[in-house]
């Protein structure tokens, strides 16, 4: 299980940082103003524009390749394939 990228490991290792830096008494406070914070952020638009980028990024190599088999002629219709069709149909060359 991983939060935010980071595993339990790490997880364990911030959190025993954290317990030495402040201590038990302060934890309580500042865990609050941390949560505070994240949970602003969360909602804020600068973490939906964030989301919403890293989606189009997560899905540009599928575009990028059904843009290429639209534009290959009609004997290249394997989108796994598509490229190399369309090298393959306009130049000879095959993979």
């Amino acid at each position: 299980m991983e939060i935010l990228s980071i595993g339990p490991l790490e997880l364990l290792f911030i959190l025993t940082l954290v317990l030495i830096n402040f201590g038990p008494k302060e934890i309580e406070k500042t865990s609050k103003k941390i949560g505070k914070r994240l949970t602003k952020f969360i909602r804020s638009v600068t973490w939906k524009t964030i989301n919403l980028t890293s989606q189009e990024i997560k899905t540009l190599p599928d575009r990028f390749m059904r843009g290429a088999a639209s534009r290959c002629p009609s004997g290249a219709g394997v989108l796994r394939n598509a490229p190399w069709d369309c090298v393959a149909a306009y130049s000879g060359f095959t993979p």
